[in-house]
């Protein structure tokens, strides 16, 4: 069950790079033609370069598996001569915290790597890479800021539908109407979520002044 879970995880990972690349092209390119052949054609286009970032988000999720791990093993040295569970407690929320931070942080240089790669009509990864952690890095405030309120509202409709799902938990026909309603509202929020996150992303970089260097 658990790789079954994997596969389905990272096949839903692949197919959302692969959609990406006609989202971001259609975003940069206002006069390109919006409708579906254009749009098949760019996420073809596109889909090998991203999958490139891809491996580079691996080898990110790759740190953060060590920080994570790392943050642990100190945490059970610090434990050793605690012998208050409350305080350990906080301490085990507060890495996760960070954890947490760290990973949306990568998600989002990822996410502006892939901006400048489509705009530069960049060929290598790597430089659309050190661009954007340039850019993030110089629009620090703007960046995260729009970054980690947008996570915000997701992080919203994900305890929302939780808190929903409990209410209706019933076996009941009308209970699992209502459920099954509230779930295609929330797959239809968190795609305008994502569209929202290109779009927001890419309109914060066209309002900077161009051309630009960061290295």
């Amino acid at each position: 069950m658990t790789a079954l879970l994997v596969v389905i995880g990272l096949f839903y990972w692949i197919f959302q790079y692969f959609f990406a690349g006609g989202l971001y092209y259609l975003f940069l390119n206002e006069d390109a033609p919006k409708d579906l052949p254009n749009f098949w054609k760019m996420a073809a286009i596109y889909f090998g370069r991203f999958m490139r970032i891809l491996l580079i988000g691996v080898i990110l999720w790759i740190v953060v598996l060590f920080i994570y791990f790392g943050l642990l093993e100190g945490l059970s040295v610090i434990k050793k001569h605690l012998f208050n569970e409350i305080f350990s407690s906080l301490l085990r929320g507060g890495i996760l915290a960070i954890v947490l931070v760290i990973i949306l942080f990568f998600n989002m240089l990822l996410d502006y790597t892939k901006t400048f790669l489509v705009l530069d009509e960049q060929s290598s990864v790597l430089k659309s890479f050190l661009k954007a952690i340039g850019f993030v890095f110089k629009h620090s405030l703007n960046t995260l800021s729009l970054y980690y309120l947008v996570s915000l509202a997701g992080a919203f409709l994900i305890v929302s539908y939780l808190l929903g799902s409990t209410f209706f938990n019933g076996e009941q026909a009308v209970s699992l109407l209502i459920l099954f309603g509230i779930q295609q509202i929330l797959i239809f929020l968190k795609i305008g979520l994502r569209l929202e996150f290109y779009a927001s992303q890419i309109a914060l970089v066209k309002m900077t002044r161009w051309p630009f260097s960061y290295f």
